[in-house]
């Protein structure tokens, strides 16, 4: 019986690893995908900026 209390103890605690792991990895996808929205919007804010800058810039 010490045997098979030892493998469910160790199962366990498997289960729990796996699901922090899988917890750590949910959390690093949204930040992941939150930093990549930001950067997207930085980069179509300076693209628009850089297009309204020649629409408007005067031709000598």
């Amino acid at each position: 019986m010490l045997l098979e209390n030892i493998y469910y103890i160790g199962q366990a605690i498997a289960v729990v690893v796996i699901i922090a792991t899988l917890i750590a990895i949910l959390v690093q996808s949204h930040q992941t995908n939150k930093t990549t929205r930001a950067n997207l919007t930085l980069t179509m804010w300076m693209q628009t900026g850089q297009m309204h800058y020649l629409i408007q810039e005067p031709t000598t």
